[in-house]
């Protein structure tokens, strides 16, 4: 889920995530239970953080691009079309 406003209705961008340490499975009785896994390696951890270290470090040296006007904004429209789809 991506929350794009708060209370104050303040663009604040995130997002809500529920990431289970596990797998849920159908049982043999028809019900359902979770299986958990094992816990990442430090390996494992020290290749995805170094991939997220040079993929954010690419995009932070990319050259800055100048804010384009709402109306030639992607998925903003200064044109009136008289509907409001929800």
């Amino acid at each position: 889920m991506t929350q794009r406003f708060g209370s104050k209705i303040e663009l604040n961008i995130h997002q809500h995530v529920l990431v289970p340490d596990g797998v849920f499975v159908e049982k043999q009785d028809g019900g359902v239970g979770f299986v958990g896994l094992k816990a990442p390696r430090r390996e494992d951890l020290e290749r995805i953080l170094s991939r997220v270290i040079t993929k954010t470090l690419a995009v932070a040296r990319r050259p800055k691009q100048q804010p384009r006007r709402c109306g030639e904004a992607e998925g903003c429209s200064t044109r009136r079309t008289g509907a409001i789809h929800a």
